[in-house]
Order: C-alpha cells, then sequence, then structure tokens
C-alpha cells in the first residue's frame, strides 16, 4: 500500500511540474484565484473530528459557515506589470517602460507626460460554505460528499500614478489610469472595484471509509461540477466565482492517535489530486515579438490608417483553457476537551500552469487581416503605413527607441499571438488555521458551534497572501 502510495504521489508531482514554459513570462492578463469549494481548510475544520471520530453513529452531517476572506500584503501588486517591477515608468519622449502616446495622453507643445504607473491589487470575499455528508445505507462506510458556497467577491485594482508631469490635454486621457478606465477599451479596462456573486463550483465525494482500533483511513474519487462563466477579460484583475471546467480527482483522508499519553490528542490529514479540463473563456494577449504590455498598442485598419483604436479590443479572444493539474493537502492536530475542542492545522495548494490555445471560433479569424499595429511616426508626419515591430516603450521623438515605420503596411495575424501571456503560471501556497469548537444539543441533535481563523502566504507573486475568518456550525442527525 505504501508504495502504491509513493508511485501515486510521484505521478502527481511530475504532471504538476510538467509544461512550464509559460511560466518565465513576465506580466500576466489573467488572474485565477483559488475557490472556495476546493480548499480542504474551509471543508474539514472541525467539521473532520466530529463525524469520523467523536461520533461515527449518523445517517447525515451538515455544516455551515459564514467566511471573510481578504488579500493582504503587496506581493501580486507587481502581477500584471512589465518585467514584474513594482512601478512602470510612463514617459512620452520615449526613454521608460511605457509611452503615454500609446494611451493618447499628450501634454502641452514643448513638454513631455510622465509618471510612475502601478497597481495595488485588493481582493475581498464574503459567502457561506455548506457541506453536506450522508452515509449510505446499502454499503457500511460508503458516503456521498457535497460541498459547495454561495460568494460575493469584490476585486479591487487601486490604479495609480506617482509623480505625474505635464498631464495630457486630450479630454478623458489626461492620466494613463484615466485613459485605461475609458471606454474605448472594451476589453482589459482598469475599473477600481468590480463585484460579482453567485454559485462556486459543487465539489462531489463517494468516499469509502475504513476503521482500525485507533486509525481511519478513507479513499474517494471526486467530481467538481462547474458553475462559474469564465473569464470574461473586460476589465483587469476581474472577480471569479465559479468556473467553467469540469475536475476529476481522487484522494484519501485518515485519522490517528498517535499514543495515549498525548491526552487525547488526534493526527488528521487529506491529500487530494484533481484534474480540471479544459473550457472556454475570453482571454486578452499579448504579441510575440513586441513584448509586454503589446496588447495596449494601438491599431488601424488598412483602409483607414490614421484612426487608432486600442489594440486589445482585438487581441481578447475565444480560447480553450485548461487548468490542469492541483494537489491539496491538509493536516491538522485536534484536541477534545469535555464540551470544547481545539485544532491547529496546515495545508498547501499546488497547481500547474496552464494551458491555453485558441478555440475553434478564434481560428477563423477574429484577427482580421485588414489590421496592423499604428505608425504614430508616420501619422505626425501624414503618411502612415504600420509599425509592426513597435514596444509600449517606443515613441515618435527622434532617438533609438523611435517608432519604426513599415514600408508597406504588415497586418496581424493569429501566429503573432503569445498565448502564454494569458496563462496563469505555476503557483504554490501554504495556510495555517486555528479552530475553537463548542459541543451543543439543537433539537435533540448533536451540534458543535465554530469558529475559526486562517493565514494563507503564496511563495511568490502568482498567488494571493489571504486571512479569512468563518464561523457556523455542524449537525449530526
Amino acid at each position: 500500500m505504501k508504495f502504491i502510495i509513493i508511485l501515486f504521489l510521484l505521478g502527481i508531482y511530475n504532471s504538476l511540474i510538467a509544461s512550464c514554459d509559460c511560466n518565465d513570462y513576465g506580466a500576466k492578463t489573467t488572474f485565477v484565484p483559488l475557490q472556495i469549494t476546493y480548499d480542504p481548510v474551509f471543508e474539514h475544520a472541525l467539521n473532520y473530528y466530529k463525524k469520523n471520530i467523536c461520533d461515527t453513529d449518523w445517517d447525515y452531517f451538515f455544516s455551515a459557515n459564514a467566511f471573510f476572506q481578504k488579500s493582504v500584503g503587496n506581493n501580486i501588486n507587481s502581477y500584471f506589470n512589465i518585467d514584474n517591477k513594482c512601478t512602470m515608468s510612463v514617459r512620452e519622449e520615449g526613454d521608460g517602460d511605457i509611452d503615454s502616446l500609446w494611451f493618447k495622453v499628450i501634454s502641452s507643445d514643448d513638454t513631455f507626460y510622465k509618471s510612475d504607473l502601478g497597481f495595488c491589487l485588493d481582493r475581498f470575499l464574503a459567502g457561506v460554505n455548506l457541506y453536506f455528508d450522508a452515509n449510505l445505507c446499502f454499503c457500511p462506510g460508503l458516503r456521498l460528499e457535497v460541498n459547495t458556497a454561495i460568494v460575493s467577491s469584490r476585486n479591487n485594482v487601486n490604479c495609480f500614478e506617482c509623480d505625474i508631469q505635464n498631464e495630457g490635454t486630450v479630454a478623458d486621457h489626461r492620466t494613463v489610469c484615466e485613459s485605461l478606465s475609458d471606454p474605448s477599451y472594451q476589453y482589459g479596462r482598469v475599473c477600481y472595484k468590480r463585484k460579482k456573486a453567485g454559485l462556486d463550483d459543487i465539489q462531489i465525494k463517494l468516499l469509502k471509509r475504513f476503521d482500525y482500533c485507533n486509525y481511519g483511513l478513507g479513499i474517494f474519487g471526486l467530481l467538481g461540477i462547474p458553475t462559474g462563466a469564465g473569464t470574461k477579460s473586460l476589465y483587469l484583475f476581474e472577480p471569479l466565482v465559479g468556473t467553467k471546467n469540469v475536475n476529476l480527482g481522487l484522494g484519501l483522508d485518515f485519522d490517528f492517535e498517535p499514543c495515549a499519553e498525548l491526552c487525547g490528542l488526534t493526527f488528521m490529514g487529506e491529500l487530494k489530486y484533481r484534474y480540471a479540463f479544459r473550457g472556454k473563456e475570453t482571454r486578452s494577449f499579448d504579441l510575440l515579438e513586441n513584448g509586454q504590455f503589446s496588447r495596449y498598442l494601438l491599431l488601424v485598419k488598412e483602409s483607414d490608417k490614421s484612426a487608432t483604436f486600442p489594440a486589445v479590443n482585438e487581441l481578447s479572444l475565444q480560447a480553450l483553457v485548461t487548468p490542469g493539474s492541483n494537489l491539496n493537502g491538509w493536516f491538522a492536530l485536534h484536541k477534545q476537551s469535555e464540551r470544547c475542542a481545539f485544532e491547529l492545522g496546515y495545508a498547501f495548494w499546488l497547481r500547474s500552469s496552464e494551458k491555453v490555445k485558441l478555440s475553434c471560433n478564434s481560428c477563423n479569424g477574429d484577427i482580421k487581416n485588414n489590421l496592423g499595429i499604428a505608425d504614430l511616426v508616420g501619422i505626425s508626419e501624414e503618411d502612415p503605413e504600420s509599425a509592426s515591430t513597435a514596444n509600449i516603450s517606443q515613441g515618435v521623438e527622434p532617438g533609438p527607441n523611435q517608432i519604426v515605420s513599415d514600408s508597406t503596411f504588415v497586418t496581424l495575424k493569429l501566429d503573432d499571438l503569445n498565448l502564454c501571456s494569458a496563462a496563469h503560471p505555476r503557483l504554490f501556497t501554504n495556510k495555517v488555521y486555528a479552530s475553537l469548537g463548542y459541543d451543543a444539543c439543537w433539537c435533540n441533535y448533536d451540534t458543535e458551534l465554530m469558529l475559526n481563523f486562517s493565514y494563507e502566504k503564496a511563495t511568490n507573486k502568482n498567488a494571493l497572501d489571504n486571512v479569512a475568518v468563518w464561523f457556523g456550525a455542524n449537525i449530526l442527525f
């Protein structure tokens, strides 16, 4: 059995570390957080001990918790930024990370716009976590477990610019932050606060429980039912509730009392692997040869080479997104003292890099063959073509970073898209939590009141640091 478990874990690990080619790309266009439904801490804190060890003579188990979770720290503030810098220098003369002309931020004659652009990303979740477990009478130890959550998500980008000099003279484009919130951006717009509420994915487990004296073991299969619409890319750092991805998985949970001298301490744990299959979503893409933030360049039609519009409107396409492998681990130490319960625990989450490919609809030509990158130099000289090699830092001022005009119009093709720019990279998080429980009785049913706290820390910028509190009750009947 141990040998089989080791081989199983090695297979999972290999699948998680494979396909890491998209992890090294700098700025990303999409951020996808962990869902409440699949978080084992929300699922098991105090609940596991109550139904598996404290009381095993029940038909149904139900738990409900109101939760509040907030991001803390600044670890992902550079997630969307060029080269993952804390702030990006905006310089109209073309010697910064971004030239403001691409955002139509143009200062008065003989002056140049300057600022430092950044984001302070903040996410707040509130809702109710619901968990139901039923003993199937036709087979002892066989259970059907269902959990989900009703969630309200509020995301705040907090776009800021420091040290602004020589504001722009075009209405609604006086600063880059103001420009990014303009309705002309059909996708990738920066709106400070966005909210979304709904039902999170539904997790269903079929579990077989085995008990041996002071030891317990459960082996289960898992089905995740999608309930969401997926990413729409209308806004940067959009709030998400539910997914479009079916999940299949398997795992095991266990518990044991190490020895009598530990005064009734119980050690519990779970290892859960699931694979999220692909779903169709809308993602925004940068261009391979034009670098990070190239989705915010300006485009023109070949029929009108002077009328510019945001590239992100045409570079946001339907894609087939495969989140891939997820591994969750949960381990806890529980102490029961008369009617009070104390629990300390740890959990981790490891997810592979997403795989993104264009859908068949996009392959049929969503980037029209008469679009090219705006030739801002040519437009200023009233003789434009296109500027196929331009990047977001280049401008019209003479010098080494001046936009290079094409001799003839060069059109954009689907092969120019950088698919990695729209894929969430591999991540790893660690979470610790503490729980307090109090045994009570409600309508002659065994009930436990619960209060829980947790802190989650990501190992890199690809996931949020979070603090959470949740409280509620479980009941056996």
